[in-house]
């Protein structure tokens, strides 16, 4: 058998229907830190709009899901919280975000591994100046997890999100994309 062909009969092997050894399906609790890739702040009155780029900053968070495998796709979702202290920018000064997210999950999974996408409904809260000012939108993503010893998960994510709140006769919008390094516990 020539070796393209060999390499192709294995690779169809591991990916086929029915190869999910591992069990999926189940609730989870975590941990992550968050790093922030892109972020700004646009604030629009009239016909001025004004960017507020944010500096890179650092957040951790919890989450928690449940998800059900059938076959060796996945189903689920998850809602995670999130502090990140002194974003830096100007203008603005150092605002402080929490964020809040509900996420419908799918995926695939391949033994061990599993690649998904997210989608759902976000909310930051900005703290600038002893004000809050609450921020309503949506969140998309995609991810990949790796589990072992059936319990134990670890992954990373790519989340983009998309919020705004009008307030008098302007509106505010926080456009906030992260990395995520994940760890949690199945049960």
């Amino acid at each position: 058998m020539p070796l393209p062909l060999k390499s192709l009969l294995i690779c169809a092997i591991v990916i086929a229907p029915g190869t999910a050894f591992a069990d999926w399906t189940g609730g989870y609790v975590g941990l992550s830190a968050v790093v922030s890739t892109e972020a700004e702040i646009r604030q629009k009155a009239a016909s001025d709009v004004e960017t507020f780029p944010l500096e890179r900053d650092e957040a951790f968070s919890v989450f928690g899901g449940y998800q059900v495998q059938q076959g060796n796709y996945v189903f689920g979702g998850e809602i995670a919280l999130s502090q990140a202290d002194d974003f830096r920018t100007e203008g603005i000064g150092k605002p402080d975000l929490e964020f809040l997210d509900f996420k419908a999950r799918a995926g695939y999974a391949i033994n061990d591994f599993l690649l998904y996408g997210v989608a759902g409904p976000t909310q930051i809260d900005m703290r600038a100046s002893g004000a809050i000012l609450a921020l309503n939108g949506f969140n998309v993503g995609i991810g990949a997890e790796y589990m072992f010893y059936d319990q134990f998960l670890i992954g990373a994510e790519y989340l983009a999100r998309r919020t705004g709140n009008k307030v008098q006769d302007q509106e505010l919008e926080i456009d906030l994309d992260t990395i995520t390094l994940r760890a949690a516990y199945k049960f």
